[in-house]
This record gives structure tokens, C-alpha cells and sequence, in this order.
């Protein structure tokens, strides 16, 4: 056996004692203000926060499109979303299917909760820096959404978008949620 304390030399105190007791909560706070701040010396210290980002996180947008008729689409399909007056072109990439039945009462409560999809609304997924960094050629568009630093209130009209799937079949929508 190695030189030192044995297990059977150390005497540990009964727990009931140690969490009914604060003794050893008043030896650790006398402790800290035992120490004297005055004496230690900070010259040539750097207090300021370090980080370092190892990777840039991607943060992302969602928005909704309501659809007259369902139709087969599987997630991370990629869709167009064409502005037609500006000519102006966004890639979006479906995700998955909202849900039905989440209206809410006076209180703000959900109520009529339903966990089935609804395959009629698509939930589309749209990177952030597209529409808050890279978006000169979207100037209508990066002013459309409430979470870009760029969002104007004001009314859409349905003629004047597109949405086509990457096979270029058109979706047929009735309203887009932003």
C-alpha cells in the first residue's frame, strides 16, 4: 500500500450534521473576507472579457405559407419566393408542416390544440444574414419581415409573389405569414 492517509485514518462528519449546522458555511465566508484585497497586487493585469468565437452561429427566419390544396413536398426542398414587380428572388427551404387549431382565447391561451399537421401550411425556413446582410438584391423583400433589421409595416398583395418548388412546379397559395 502507498504512503499516505488511509481511508481508515480520516474521520468524515456525519452529513445530518453538516447540512443541519451552517458552521462550515461561516468558516468558508470568514475565509473570503479574511482576505486582504489591499495586498495583493494587480499591476499589469487584464480584466477586460475574453472570447474567442470558434464557430459563427447561424440564426435563421420563419415564415408561412398557406396553401390552397396540399401537395407532396419533403423537408429541406428548397422553394423560390419571386417578387414580381422588382424582380427580386429568395431562396427559402421547407422544413415541416405547421399545426391546425391553435387559437388562442381572450387570455392569449392556446385552445383546440391539435398535434396533427397540417400539410396546407408550409413553415419555411430563411437565413438571416440573406435578409440583414447579403440583401441588395432583395430591397423589397428584407423590408417584409418583423425580426430584420430592415421591416417597413406595410400591405402585400398575394399577385404579386410566386413560390415555386426546385422541380419549378408553382405553389398556389392564398396568404403568406411573415
Amino acid at each position: 500500500m502507498a504512503t499516505g492517509l488511509s481511508i481508515d485514518n480520516i474521520v468524515f462528519p456525519d452529513r445530518k450534521s453538516i447540512v443541519r449546522s451552517d458552521t462550515h458555511l461561516h468558516n468558508i465566508i470568514d475565509e473570503a473576507k479574511s482576505i486582504d484585497v489591499e495586498k495583493i497586487n494587480f499591476d499589469g493585469e487584464d480584466f477586460l472579457p475574453k472570447t474567442k468565437i470558434i464557430q459563427k452561429q447561424k440564426v435563421y427566419f420563419w415564415m408561412r405559407l398557406y396553401l390552397k390544396n396540399e401537395i407532396e413536398i419533403l423537408p429541406e426542398t428548397k422553394i423560390i419566393m419571386s417578387y414580381n414587380r422588382g424582380q427580386e428572388i429568395l431562396e427559402t427551404y421547407f422544413m415541416y408542416f405547421g399545426k391546425g387549431g391553435l387559437e388562442r382565447d381572450v387570455n392569449g391561451q392556446i385552445i383546440n390544440f391539435n398535434p396533427e399537421d397540417d400539410k396546407r401550411i408550409l413553415c419555411l425556413l430563411i437565413d438571416s444574414d440573406r435578409l440583414n446582410i447579403n440583401c441588395q438584391d432583395i430591397p423589397y423583400i428584407k423590408t417584409l419581415f418583423p425580426l430584420g433589421k430592415f421591416f417597413l409595416p406595410q400591405y402585400v398583395k398575394k399577385l404579386d409573389f410566386e413560390f415555386t418548388m426546385d422541380s419549378n412546379k408553382q405553389i398556389d397559395f392564398y396568404d403568406i405569414e411573415f
